[in-house]
């Protein structure tokens, strides 16, 4: 059994670490983004349809929240690829696309806490 000691951790763990410091900013383009993905991604990219890829899983499953945790800093060129290329998403989508992804990947400001 491992308690909480004085603010820390016994038992050499720590807490599981906090999602991506550039979260906040994420968020709020992330549902639209989400939305937009769903139509030409959510065969493959959600865990709850039998369609679902496990690779794709890997990269990301619209169905978790926050879906876009699993995706590495070099697939986001290949998501905004494959957006781009899409006939089945609308332009207004595909721009909510490109700025969840501009948020994400906006490296912190000096003032910002890591």
């Amino acid at each position: 059994m491992t308690a909480t000691v004085a603010g820390g951790w016994a038992g050499g763990r720590s807490p599981a670490p906090a999602p991506k410091a550039a979260a906040a900013p994420a968020t709020a383009a992330s549902e639209h983004a989400r939305d937009a993905l769903v139509p030409a991604c959510g065969t493959c990219h959600r865990s709850d349809l039998p369609t679902a890829k496990p690779g794709a899983l890997a990269v990301f499953d619209l169905t978790k929240d926050p879906w876009w945790i699993t995706i590495k800093d070099e697939q986001y060129d290949g998501l905004l690829r494959r957006v781009k290329g899409s006939s089945e998403i609308a332009d207004d989508d595909k721009a909510a696309v490109e700025t969840f992804v501009a948020a994400i990947r906006r490296p912190a400001s000096p003032t910002e806490e890591p």
